[in-house]
């Protein structure tokens, strides 16, 4: 008789392993899954790039996301606008510039 409770007990000691094995198992894929979150994966890439000595980078890329009339600007300096005054262009460089270090002096 000893040796079948020995027996059911190391079967329910078995399925409890189990168990907390699928519980911790569930635990890590969500975990997993709220890294790779947007949020998360941007805080990380602006952590590796404020790292790399590249913060410049991350202000300008929040700065184009509160302002996007800064990458419109930016843009069209870049294409090559011909049309109108030389002058333009180089105001809408000095214009996304000042932005830039408005943005990364906060």
């Amino acid at each position: 008789m000893r040796n079948g409770s020995d027996r059911r007990a190391r079967i329910e000691l078995l399925r409890a392993r189990a168990l907390v094995e699928r519980m911790m198992l569930r635990r890590a894929a969500c975990d997993a899954l709220e890294g790779l979150r947007p949020e998360s994966l941007a805080s990380d890439a602006s952590a590796g790039l404020r790292a790399a000595g590249m913060g410049w980078l991350t202000a300008a890329i929040r700065t184009v996301r509160r302002y996007p009339l800064v990458l419109s600007l930016a843009s069209s300096a870049i294409s090559g606008v011909r049309h109108g005054n030389p002058y333009a262009r180089v105001g809408m460089l000095a214009l996304v510039a000042w932005r830039l270090l408005r943005a990364r002096r906060r």
